[in-house]
């Protein structure tokens, strides 16, 4: 691992991306799947694929990879992008699911476990005795990970890597509505064949092909 890390550093202090992207694509296996993602998308943003590397920045967090260094460049993509996507959509909805995601799954677990540790604390204090409020701040305890394993996994969230056209149905036949700028992130409903239908912001919806777009 060292000596793929001193490669891999050697071909990025050089500026040959090209060939870290390769090293690191060869090597996924030998990483832990944040700190994949993270260099992955810092490489592809040295290369000017600032929509590669939101994707990835955003997979980086996913997976539990929470830095400055990710925050960081997830913003200098973002900056670097003009989309019209979910999270500059005006309905309050999309504004909360675009912030949601951008939570890894272990920040939701973590406070799942300081509420459950101050109930406990709170009972053996003899401070919470009443049985109505133990249900209620039991229901408390585990709402973040209701929201994030559940009522989040509800919404299949995708993005664009290359400018893509939105159509009025499943099918080239149909007219194109407009350009869904390449780092676009929005929410898919249905699909039917090789078309998913994007159902929001409602400034996005439409049909846009599968192999267009990465979730």
């Amino acid at each position: 691992m060292d000596n793929l890390s001193k490669s891999l550093e050697a071909h990025y202090l050089k500026g040959e991306y090209a060939e870290a992207q390769k090293l690191l694509l060869a090597n996924k296996d030998q990483f832990d799947l944040g700190l994949f993602h993270y260099n992955l998308g810092t490489t592809l943003m040295k290369m000017g694929n600032f929509a590669a590397g939101r994707y990835h920045m955003e997979k980086a967090l996913k997976a539990g990879y929470v830095d400055s260094k990710v925050l960081h460049n997830l913003s200098v993509a973002k900056s670097h992008l003009s989309v019209n996507d979910i999270g500059n959509s005006t309905n309050p909805l999309d504004i909360v699911l675009s912030f949601s995601l951008d939570i890894p799954f272990s920040l939701y677990l973590s406070l799942t476990l300081v509420f459950a540790f101050i109930m406990l604390l709170l009972i053996r204090l003899k401070k919470l005795t009443r049985p109505y409020l133990m249900i209620v701040l039991g229901v408390i305890v585990f709402l973040p990970l209701f929201y994030a394993g559940i009522f989040l996994n509800r919404f299949n969230f995708a993005m664009t890597l290359n400018d893509s056209p939105l159509r009025e149905g499943p099918s080239q036949i149909y007219g194109e509505l407009t350009k869904v700028k390449a780092g676009s992130k929005f929410i898919v409903g249905e699909s039917q064949g090789d078309w998913f239908y994007i159902k929001s912001p409602t400034s996005m919806v439409g049909w846009i092909k599968k192999d267009d777009i990465a979730f």
